[in-house]
């Protein structure tokens, strides 16, 4: 599993100071796929596909790390 994390290009990130604009999520799924250079109804041809994922590594989500050892003691043994 690849931990690497690809930088989004500018045209979707948006400025640093525009929240609505830095996070992918909440633009346009056409004005992101479009800065993407994807297309919304077909896709990504399979050798962009491959090209991506030779650069970026797979698409997936990284695991949320376990608490540190001990840390659930604290939350169990105090009083309330």
């Amino acid at each position: 599993m690849s931990t690497a994390r690809a930088t989004p290009p500018a045209a979707v990130a948006g400025t640093a100071g525009d929240a609505e604009h830095t996070d992918p999520s909440t633009r346009d799924a056409g004005t992101v796929a479009s800065a993407l250079a994807a297309d919304l109804r077909h896709g990504l041809t399979a050798a962009e596909a491959a090209r991506r994922l030779a650069a970026d590594g797979p698409n997936e989500l990284r695991a949320v790390p376990p608490p540190p050892p001990g840390s659930g003691c604290w939350r169990t043994s105090r009083i309330r």
